[in-house]
């Protein structure tokens, strides 16, 4: 699965990070930043090791409360910052996206590039406030003010073991969050609407929830699910299985 690469948009592993932390979470919208995906996952095998060095920092996810006024402006500074990421050759902080379909124009002005965003099929309310799942990094990133001075209203595991805990999921959860599409260009003309999504059983935003910590070293348990994804090679196989730490 592709993940920081400069300036592309959306990548299948950015849209397995953020369905990762819906799941823990039960938040209406997660988003992750580029820069923050350290490592692509290849076909084949794929070991605990590996998806540590997707998200090696220990960073831990939080929610907090935004608006829909408030995640429009966010999705237009990643815009602008994808574009100075795609002259520096660099990811940044980007946002990855997930639980919303963002259709958007860069042909538009600034501020006005951001054409449609849906949350099962309804357009968002400019004044419903929505839950938001993001790393604790992110949370505080002087790009997104809007997160920064939101009060934070939950507090959950570290971004790697919630990744470990979607894998486990199996294939079909993996393939279809994998071959999403999040994030749409097109022209403001053709913009239509969303078909509705499958509505997602709501948790408590505000508790803590448990989650499943990776397995330990001394499990040589094999976990091997066949995962079809769309990789920019073609379809590929992965399986997950125990890494040795030391």
């Amino acid at each position: 699965m592709s993940g920081n690469i400069s300036g592309i948009g959306q990548t299948n592993l950015g849209n397995v990070i953020t369905d990762a932390y819906l799941l823990a979470t039960g938040a209406d919208i997660a988003f992750e930043n580029a820069g923050g995906i350290r490592a692509s996952i290849d076909a084949g095998t794929v070991t605990y090791g590996d998806v540590i060095n997707v998200s090696p920092y220990g960073n831990y996810v939080v929610t907090k409360k935004l608006t829909g006024t408030q995640i429009k402006e966010m999705l237009e500074t990643s815009l602008t910052i994808q574009k100075n990421c795609i002259v520096a050759n660099d990811s940044g902080s980007y946002l990855q996206v997930g639980g919303i379909i963002v259709r958007f124009d860069p042909a538009q002005p600034a501020g006005e590039r951001v054409l449609s965003v849906q949350k099962d099929g309804q357009e968002l309310n400019d004044t419903k406030e929505y839950t938001v799942a993001v790393n604790n990094y992110l949370a505080g990133s002087d790009s997104y003010p809007q997160l920064a001075n939101a009060a934070e209203i939950g507090e959950y595991s570290c971004c790697e073991e919630l990744l470990i805990q979607f894998f486990e999921q199996g294939s079909d959860a993996v393939t279809a969050s994998a071959t999403k599409q999040n994030m749409i260009q097109t022209t403001k003309e053709t913009v239509k609407p969303e078909q509705p999504e499958a509505v997602k059983t709501e948790q408590e935003s505000g508790t803590k929830t448990s989650v499943k910590s990776p397995k330990t070293a001394d499990s040589n348990e094999l976990f091997c699910w066949m995962i079809l994804l769309l990789l920019s090679g073609g379809a590929g196989s992965i399986c997950l299985v125990q890494g040795n730490k030391r």
